[in-house]
């Protein structure tokens, strides 16, 4: 069953990659939507491999403080642009 969710999962990466343009175009979200949420995903994964791999943080309080901190620095950073 995992492989199969594995699976899906490339496939739908594959998929959003082929079609980026038309889902940019017309799902009524900027660049600039897509560039934050990206920004924000990779933010709480950097920090989430920190809290668990160097501080030693269960997984979901890792995965709890990582969002925080990336939605806290999307915020500071929307705010004071």
């Amino acid at each position: 069953m995992g492989h199969a969710i594995v699976l899906s999962m490339v496939a739908l990466i594959v998929l959003s990659i082929r079609n980026r343009d038309h889902i940019v175009n017309e799902s009524g979200y900027g660049r600039e939507h897509f560039s934050q949420a990206t920004a924000v995903v990779l933010m709480t994964g950097l920090q989430y491999v920190f809290y668990t791999g160097s501080l030693g943080f269960p997984g979901t309080m890792s995965m709890v403080l990582g969002i925080t901190g990336a939605l806290s620095a999307l915020w500071m950073i929307n705010v004071l642009e």
